[in-house]
């Protein structure tokens, strides 16, 4: 069984770039595309209790 951290990382790997993509797409800032991704992130650990 993966640890919180084993699975947040996978997490990461697996859905940053297209999130990234993704946001930058809809705002049209590489800022704030950026931005968002790693608060995405900081929540998922949140949520994760990390």
């Amino acid at each position: 069984m993966q640890s919180k951290r084993q699975q947040l990382g996978n997490l990461y790997k697996r859905y940053a770039r297209s999130l990234y993509f993704y946001l930058l797409k809809l705002c049209g800032s590489k800022q704030l595309a950026e931005d968002l991704t790693q608060e995405t992130f900081v929540r998922v650990t949140i949520h994760l209790h990390l």
